[in-house]
């Protein structure tokens, strides 16, 4: 039986808690600051922001809980093959199957209730957690079908979760595109760098991504096209921002501007400092911590300037947030240590 202190390990929390989630309430605040602004004037709105702010977060939450660990039971023979020991393979598959069913109802029975089993709502689950077991279970084993692994890998991650959102609360079309398109880009970055840093596991293994046939093929580095979708992920955040945020606007510049020279800041650290390349580990992805820290917690501010009894939902992303937060802020302290012991 799995004990609860292993759980995160189980669940590979580390993996997604604070590098996925967090953007996606990000996504979440963001149409209600543009488009649902009476949830944050009256008791009424407000009670119903928390509902479905909730139900959200469980329905995305349950969701990357169930890919991961969907994942880890598919791959465990393989994964021994490479010498991982992950806690999955010394359970019984009786109490995985039971622990994906407790996932599937804690994070679908709640927003299923909020939207009265809305028959939308119940094809989107559907389709969410069947093209996120698709991506490792053998039955279809996307992770090795190339380009539409990284497609599905994308899709079902980053992309079909957010569809729940026009289903609870109103949105702007058009910006809803944007934000779509940015998590598609933003997942197909991430998911050619998790292919990047598998590469040698899955050589040993046999197992065949679009990131191992093509370094065979090609030979080629991948950081000249990992830069460009940054940059179109770059665009995107501007043209969502900027036009829906004018009353903030002078904010917003200085918190841009801000940002932009933290990340310029940290990307020289890890690639002259650290000897890494920002652009093919997840040891400081570019961007991660605009989406996964500050826009949540920007929003969350711009929510209590509005109604202070937001400064809840601030006080709940920052602590959310924290320990990320604390991982960015010690590349401050290993530059300085390096500094320093160079001038001595």
């Amino acid at each position: 039986m799995l004990k609860l202190n292993n759980l995160k390990n189980y669940l590979r929390l580390n993996d997604w808690y604070d590098s996925k989630v967090p953007m996606m309430v990000a996504a979440f605040l963001f149409f209600v600051i543009s488009d649902n602004s009476y949830l944050l004037q009256t008791i009424g709105g407000i009670k119903s922001f928390v509902m479905c702010f909730i139900c959200y977060f469980l329905f995305i939450f349950m969701c990357l809980a169930f890919g991961y660990l969907t994942n880890d039971f598919s791959d465990i023979e393989t994964d021994k093959l490479a010498g991982k020991d992950k806690i999955i393979s010394k359970i019984s598959k009786k109490y995985v199957y039971i622990s994906l069913l407790l996932l599937f109802l804690c994070g679908n029975l709640p927003i299923l209730l909020l939207t009265n089993f809305n028959i939308l709502m119940i094809l989107l689950i559907i389709i969410v957690y069947f093209m996120g077991a698709a991506y490792s279970i053998k039955l279809f084993r996307f992770k090795e079908k190339g380009v539409m692994g990284l497609i599905i890998s994308s899709v079902a991650q980053k992309c079909l979760p957010l569809i729940s959102i026009p289903l609870i609360i109103n949105i702007n079309p058009l910006t809803f595109l944007l934000w779509f398109l940015l998590m598609f880009i933003n997942g197909l970055r991430y998911i050619i760098i998790h292919q990047i840093c598998d590469l040698e596991n899955d050589r040993k293994t046999g197992i065949t991504t679009f990131v191992s046939s093509f370094v065979s093929s090609k030979g080629t580095s991948y950081k000249k096209y990992i830069f460009l979708l940054i940059v179109f992920e770059i665009a995107l955040v501007l043209l969502i921002l900027l036009p829906h945020l004018n009353l903030y606007l002078t904010a917003l510049s200085t918190f841009i501007f801000m940002y932009t020279c933290w990340e310029i800041f940290t990307i020289y650290v890890v690639n002259k400092f650290m000897q890494m390349s920002c652009f093919t580990t997840f040891y400081m992805v570019p961007l991660e911590d605009l989406y996964n820290i500050y826009l949540p917690q920007f929003f969350g501010i711009i929510m209590c300037l509005q109604n202070p009894l937001f400064l809840i939902l601030v006080i709940v992303i920052f602590f959310y947030t924290l320990q990320n937060f604390k991982s960015k802020m010690s590349f401050i302290v290993k530059f300085s240590k390096i500094k320093i012991l160079k001038q001595e």
